[in-house]
């Protein structure tokens, strides 16, 4: 049956998670499966509106929540949100990077700012925030999880996907370096491939059959994946239960790299 609000005990209790993107699809429905598991949690979302919504709904279900409008790609805007974050629940043990953009065009139709803008938002953007979430770690005296969330593009991608594609595959050397550089801090670092999903940042996906003809073709489980379907991975990287699992990626991507 669905969960509707935290439980008794969950896995998370007395945790704080910062999770960007986390208004709308992938990153809304791991936030609200974190705070089912008795996290509390910072929505970080550059659309204030849908932040703040996202934050009323999950108070009504019992989940601490607090939004806070951010650009992940804004240097400063991120540097005020680990502050306006710690300053709240006095520390931050979790952060999901999951905020992203996407521009599906062929790569003689890109332009160089298309092109910067992707790789700000999903490349910079993570960088921005494992060095703040780190210095805060370090400052507290250690202990910390980072999830990012790439893409089996960034592995095998595909065509019209240039700038994604080459962020996603930059997040997870990130992910890598960052698991070894912040290993002496006890910071546990890994990367979420999830599948096709279905969240407005695929709307533009969904609208041209010869991209998704193309991806569904590579997959196994024929079907696009649901937000939900994702949540309890990121509650299983968040947790204990992956407590010796770091620098590692995991895939759940309906069976496109298999193929």
């Amino acid at each position: 049956m669905p969960r509707k609000g935290r439980t008794m005990m969950g896995v998370l209790d007395g945790k704080v998670a910062l999770i960007t993107g986390a208004a709308r699809g992938i990153g809304f429905a791991a936030a609200k499966r974190m705070g089912q598991e008795g996290a509390s949690i910072v929505i970080a979302d550059i659309d204030a509106l849908s932040a703040e919504q996202a934050a009323d709904r999950f108070q009504a279900d019992g989940i601490n929540a607090l939004a806070i409008p951010c650009d992940v790609a804004d240097a400063e805007q991120v540097a005020q949100l680990f502050e306006r974050a710690i300053a709240h629940f006095g520390r931050v043990d979790i952060l999901v990077n999951n905020a992203a953009i996407q521009k599906i065009e062929p790569l003689l139709a890109k332009t160089p700012e298309t092109f910067d803008r992707v790789l700000a938002v999903n490349l910079r953007g993570p960088f921005l925030c494992i060095v703040a979430f780190a210095k805060h770690v370090q400052r507290r005296g250690g202990g910390g999880v980072i999830i990012n969330v790439a893409s089996a593009l960034g592995i095998r991608p595909a065509p019209q996907y240039a700038d994604y594609a080459c962020a996603k595959a930059g997040l997870l050397a990130l992910t890598k370096v960052a698991a070894q550089e912040l290993a002496p801090l006890d910071i546990r670092v890994n990367a979420l491939i999830p599948p096709a999903t279905r969240t407005e940042l695929n709307r533009e996906f969904f609208a041209k059959p010869e991209v998704v003809n193309a991806i569904m073709e590579r997959l196994l489980i024929k079907r696009i994946a649901e937000p939900d379907e994702i949540a309890d991975a990121f509650v299983f990287l968040a947790s204990d239960a992956s407590r010796f699992m770091t620098g590692q990626a995991l895939i759940l991507d309906g069976g496109y790299l298999a193929t």
